[in-house]
């Protein structure tokens, strides 16, 4: 393989892996927040689920917020978010 393609995917492969990693923080952040202003009582009943969902879809990635919420994974949702476009292709110039 030729270096300058592995010099470009691997460029293209920090990006994405940074942007899963900012966005994830971001709704753990997002979602440590809101349950903060709510927090659950489990012995006697279960975290407000409506104050959580009108805190939650004013944030940019609620459907990972609700994913925690429920404690499913998220990966799927996360991984859609940071597909990539289409991009310019690698050409090595002679």
């Amino acid at each position: 393989m030729p270096a300058g393609f592995q010099t470009w995917a691997r460029g293209h492969i920090d990006e994405i892996q940074g942007r899963y990693t900012e966005i994830e923080g971001s709704s753990r952040a997002a979602f440590e927040a809101i349950m903060a202003t709510n927090p659950p009582d489990m012995a006697t009943n279960p975290p407000d689920q409506t104050t959580f969902a009108l805190a939650a879809t004013r944030q940019p990635h609620s459907a990972i917020l609700f994913r925690l919420y429920d404690g499913t994974p998220f990966d799927d949702v996360l991984w859609k978010l940071v597909r990539p476009g289409p991009a310019d292709p690698f050409r090595a110039e002679v």
